[in-house]
């Protein structure tokens, strides 16, 4: 297997997850769902996005305490 297949194969295992679900998932679900940690899940939902194959509609605040 090279580089570009084992990207490639992260990449569809990512967008099926994706399809299967209505609502979106986190990053951390997407990584549990394929066995991959939440920062390279969001890693490859970045990389999807800005090809254009995926919209990132959500974001929230991580620090609710420091307002």
């Amino acid at each position: 297997m090279t580089a570009i297949d084992f990207w490639g194969e992260l990449d569809d295992d990512v967008l099926r997850c994706l399809s299967e679900t209505r609502g979106g998932l986190s990053p951390a679900e997407i990584g549990a769902r394929i066995g991959i940690s939440e920062d390279a899940a969001q890693s490859i939902v970045m990389m999807l996005a800005h090809e254009g194959k995926v919209r990132i509609c959500s974001v929230a605040y991580s620090q609710p305490s420091v307002i």
